[in-house]
């Protein structure tokens, strides 16, 4: 049978069909809705300015010592480990490692900065390794580091403990800190699987946002 004979109110299925709103509406939508998409995607806001970090110092491989100031113009994250502030934050390291390494596969621009925790003179050496900007790894003392935790860090996680311990109390909270490259903190995340996704995007949404303000260059 042919399927353009007429129908019984002399039009064929093909002419109905042309005729119909639905088709048309169809039509319209496939146009419509891949051509606005662009225009409604939404990408979320970097994260707000919390604070000003107080200039610290890592030391590093080798003896040498880097001050928080040289970091100037990178955004980092930042976290705390070490025997001091165990259990809390035994598995900072690692989540550091691995965000560093994510950074690092899809080229983010983002440098990961590891500070072991040791006590007034026994800061030591520690191992340093740089790939490509992307990973720091050094030790500072907790009582260098008080002035971060009083002015910074603490106000922000309700820590209790003042002074020295400050830090440690800080870091057995296994917060990761997002800091940008004005020295500035944009906010603390969990180290589980969706606080560092979280991270790891948000770290990028302050990058985004210096480089359209020419403050780190494209």
């Amino acid at each position: 049978m042919n399927s353009d004979q007429p129908t019984g109110n002399g039009d064929s299925p093909r002419a109905s069909l042309v005729r119909s709103p639905w088709f048309w509406g169809v039509v319209a939508g496939l146009i419509f809705v891949p051509a606005i998409r662009p225009l409604t995607r939404h990408i979320p806001d970097a994260p707000p300015v919390l604070a000003e970090l107080p200039d610290f110092e890592l030391r590093l491989s080798g003896g040498s010592s880097a001050a928080s100031a040289e970091l100037r113009g990178r955004v980092y994250v930042l976290g705390f480990h070490g025997e001091l502030c165990e259990p809390g934050c035994g598995p900072v390291l690692t989540a550091l490692r691995a965000l560093s390494e994510r950074f690092q596969e899809f080229d983010r621009g983002i440098t990961v900065v590891a500070v072991r925790l040791a006590a007034a003179g026994e800061v030591g050496a520690t191992a340093a390794v740089d790939f490509s900007g992307s990973w720091l790894m050094g030790a500072a003392s907790v009582e260098g580091l008080a002035p971060v935790a009083r002015e910074a860090l603490t106000p922000h996680l309700g820590a209790e403990p003042t002074g020295a311990a400050g830090i440690v109390a800080v870091a057995a909270q296994a917060r990761l800190f997002i800091v940008d490259a004005q020295g500035k903190l944009r906010g603390h995340y969990g180290i589980d699987e969706l606080g560092l996704d979280e991270v790891y995007h948000r770290a990028q949404h302050v990058l985004r946002d210096h480089r359209g303000d020419g403050i780190v260059p494209r």
